[in-house]
This record gives C-alpha cells, sequence and structure tokens, in this order.
C-alpha cells in the first residue's frame, strides 16, 4: 500500500513539474500584416504553375521590417556580396531563374533551378527556402530555424518578399526551459529601368 501511494504521489510530482516547466516557456510572435499601402500583388495566370517576378530592381530594400532590411543579392544569391546597382531577375517558364548582380564594371550570374529544389511555386508566391538548420548564440541560445521566402511581382513592378521564420530551441543558463518564436515581415524592393 505504502508504495502504491509512493508512486502515485512520484507521477503526480512529474506532471507539476512538467506543467510547470511548460507554462515557463518563452513564445514569442510577431507576426506583421502586408504593408495596406503598397500595390496589390499581380495576378497568376491560371496556365502559369509560378509568378513570373522577372524584373529589374534596387538591391536595398527601402520598404521593410527592421530585421530583414537588407539586399535583394543576399536573399537570392546567398552569400554576403556588397550592395549591388541593380539585380537582374529573368524567369525562364516555370523551371528556372537566371539572377544577375551588376556592380561597377562586374557581374555575377546564377541560374536557380526548380528540379533541383532551388525554388517551388505556391500559393504564396515563388519560394526560396532558406535558412533551414541550426544555430547556435553563444552563451544565450541553441536551436533549430526554419525560414520561407515568397516572392510576388505587384501591379507597379516592385517586388515583394515575405519572410516566415519559426524558431525553437533552449536557453543555455536554463536549457530545460525551451523558447520558440514565430516572425511574419515583409520587403519591398523598387523596379528600375532596365539598361540595354
Amino acid at each position: 500500500m505504502f508504495r502504491l501511494y509512493n508512486a502515485n504521489l512520484g507521477y503526480s510530482i512529474c506532471v507539476c513539474v512538467g506543467l510547470l516547466l511548460n507554462a515557463c516557456a518563452t513564445t514569442t510572435t510577431n507576426i506583421n500584416p502586408r504593408p495596406e499601402d503598397w500595390a496589390p500583388a499581380e495576378e497568376i495566370p491560371l496556365t502559369a504553375a509560378c509568378p513570373d517576378i522577372s524584373g529589374v530592381y534596387e538591391d536595398w530594400a527601402k520598404d521593410c521590417g527592421a530585421s530583414h532590411c537588407q539586399l535583394l543579392n543576399v536573399f537570392l544569391f546567398r552569400t554576403d556580396y556588397p550592395l549591388a546597382e541593380r539585380v537582374e531577375i529573368a524567369q525562364l517558364h516555370d523551371e528556372r531563374l537566371k539572377i544577375i548582380g551588376k556592380w561597377s564594371g562586374a557581374k555575377t550570374e546564377i541560374v536557380l533551378s526548380r528540379r533541383n529544389g532551388d525554388f517551388e511555386c505556391g500559393p504564396e508566391g515563388l519560394v526560396v527556402t532558406g535558412g533551414d538548420g541550426s544555430f547556435y548564440a553563444g552563451w544565450a541560445a541553441y536551436g533549430a530555424v526554419n525560414e520561407t521566402r515568397s516572392f510576388n511581382r505587384c501591379s507597379d513592378g516592385s517586388l515583394v518578399m515575405k519572410v516566415v521564420r519559426m524558431a525553437h530551441g533552449n536557453m543555455h543558463l536554463y536549457p530545460i526551459l525551451p523558447f520558440s518564436t514565430h516572425e511574419v515581415v515583409w520587403a519591398r524592393w523598387k523596379a528600375i529601368p532596365a539598361l540595354e
């Protein structure tokens, strides 16, 4: 009888500790709506699998969430190039994207392939995945992050990106306390005239 009581007490304590830790978990949500003063997204033709994001754009996003005021070339080339004079995107059907970054006297060109998994098409737009994996923030935290970037062209010719980032992990100081974040931010790059 005493052992049964002890087993039930131990189970009750474990349940209480689990509930307490769950209550202490930190969850941060920052979901920003698409700015209302931006031009609407272009209609995607029924015959197209992907929205066409072809165009020539400024490299610096003037309209963006504070954590995503970055260069368009960084998101597309997936490296830290300096500010480009322009970024040109040519969509080759629904299967390939040709991206050219132009700097004074130099250019870099890559081709992203849908077949190779570099991008995909979805209801949110042309989706370029990136930022997936683990992170280690020094003494503060560690965990996993998943980031999806969806691109659409607006009726005024500008390029809009929606970033959905989800991360979860643990704090180093209190490793038994988990945290999670969910963030949605937007960035817009203005179209500029193409040079011949």
